[in-house]
């Protein structure tokens, strides 16, 4: 029997047998790849092994393949399972052991992980005694001077801002002198004073009068039972400052200090006279009330022509015009014998405003001898000295500098700063800058003494007896010039 097509007929079958045939070929060409993915697969095995410490095994150890995000952790047993091939390297890590870097050769393995014992040894002071951070059981932290050194801070605050978990140093102003840090430990306690006690050398005192440089260890107790034995006073915490002190051998002399600028950022951005003088006059218009600005008035601020009558004033730009220049100075030497330690130190801090007449200048001076008259008996003398002398600009309105600020982000910009003539601008409540040009400032110098004295006897190994005598004048005067 023979079957007859039509001409279309003839037609689809044509294309059914080229798409067939195509099929065949696009299979054929992908199945090489197939296979070549498959084979990877084989070559990535079940790698299974087991953690364990000198004490047995290690349960929640890390293990993970380097330069990959394959990662898994060991059971209760110590025991894990991780894909990897032959080559691989696996990191093996756990808290207070170290990490562990592991070639796979086969498909079981045998891991052991060495204990971390620096950070248990560390010695941490805790209230009137040091101890290891391997026996406390309160909430203690503790950072020394190296964690300190290369940042440069102009005070403690800026100093350990980040250091420590569950303390929060927000700083409130950056004016020179006065940039001291809010220090609040596990949040605020109360609604009255919420500052923590500081202690520096056993003695009751403030961390704004130290220099950064002095710093031996910073300990913050940030618990009840830690902090207990100071009384109501560390309801808040309590913030244990040690500073340096000599050690045996020769003299050694220590020089740092470093020298920058520093200059305002994010400053607002406001609109010029123009934009000002037209929305003014819309809101004018909108309350029913007379235009204050022609449009002659808006073309001449438009062109800026006429810099005495409609001037363009950047209130902003004329006021931040100091240098920021910032600088830091200080010499320390050290030195003693195995009975008579000595520490010596000269700091100099020096800041200038990025507003005009703003500056601060510091000195501090501090020097710690220790001796052992016997090997029960010891004595430590303590002396320091803190000058600091503030200058900042203030006004004949209200006799401080927060309202400089204020008026300067409240003129509008349509009102000239001075005028051809010679004479100031003013609007409302003065010109801000006119005030700054008077030099009108308050001089304030704040010194500070600290001495303390303490003896400390062996009564038996593991009991001694601890005295501690300090004495701290303080003197602050304040001189306007208004």
């Amino acid at each position: 029997m023979i079957s007859k097509f039509t001409s279309n007929q003839k037609v689809s079958l044509l294309a059914i047998a080229l798409l067939v045939a195509s099929s065949q070929s696009l299979w054929a060409a992908e199945m090489p790849i197939a296979f070549k993915h498959t084979a990877n697969k084989v070559a990535q095995n079940q790698v299974t092994g087991k953690v364990t410490a000198e004490d047995g095994p290690l349960a929640s150890a890390t293990v993970s393949v380097k330069g990959t995000s394959v990662s898994t952790s060991t059971d209760a047993k110590g025991t894990f399972a991780i894909r990897a091939k032959a080559g691989d390297i696996l990191l093996v890590s756990s808290v207070g052991y170290k990490t562990k870097e592991v070639t796979v050769t086969g498909t079981t393995l045998s891991i052991q992980l060495e204990s971390n014992n620096e950070a248990l040894e560390e010695v941490v002071v805790v209230g009137f005694a040091k101890q290891k951070k391997v026996n406390l059981t309160g909430a203690v932290q503790a950072i020394t001077s190296k964690d300190l050194q290369d940042r440069p801070v102009t005070n403690v605050s800026s100093a350990i801002q980040g250091k420590f978990s569950g303390v929060t140093i927000t700083q409130n102003s950056g004016q020179p002198g006065k940039d001291n840090g809010t220090i609040r430990i596990r949040g605020l306690g109360t609604i009255n004073n919420a500052n923590p006690l500081v202690i520096v050398d056993g003695i009751e005192s403030s961390m704004n009068n130290i220099n950064p440089n002095d710093i031996e260890s910073v300990s913050v107790l940030k618990d009840g039972p830690s902090a207990a034995i100071y009384g109501s006073k560390a309801a808040n915490g309590v913030i244990l400052i040690t500073t340096k002190k000599g050690g045996s051998g020769k003299p050694q002399l220590n020089y740092t200090g470093y020298a920058g600028i520093q200059d305002p950022t994010r400053l607002p951005e406001y609109m010029n006279s123009y934009d000002h003088a037209v929305i003014l006059n819309e809101a004018l218009k909108n309350e029913g009330k007379t235009q204050r600005f022609s449009q002659q008035d808006l073309e001449l601020f438009k062109n800026g022509s006429d810099p005495d009558g409609h001037p363009n004033t950047d209130w902003l730009g004329l006021l931040y015009k100091g240098s920021g220049f910032q600088q830091s100075h200080n010499l320390q030497v050290t030195g003693g014998t195995e009975d008579v330690q000595y520490m010596a130190s000269g700091g100099y801090l020096g800041q200038k405003g990025v507003i005009k007449v703003a500056s601060s200048d510091r000195y501090n001076l501090r020097t710690n001898v220790g001796a052992k008259v016997s090997s029960r008996l010891r004595f430590d003398l303590g002396l320091a000295y803190n000058y600091q002398r503030i200058t900042e600009p203030v006004n004949p309105y209200t006799g401080d500098m927060a309202q400089i600020f204020r008026q300067v982000n409240r003129i509008p910009s349509f009102i000239p700063y001075k005028y051809s003539n010679g004479v100031y601008g003013r609007g409302s409540d003065g010109n801000p800058i006119a005030w700054m040009d008077l030099e009108a400032k308050d001089n304030m110098i704040n010194k500070h003494t600290q001495v303390n004295f303490s003896g400390e006897f062996k009564i038996m190994d593991g009991l001694k007896i601890k005295q501690v005598v300090g004495f701290q004048p303080i003197d602050n005067m304040s001189s306007k010039f208004v």
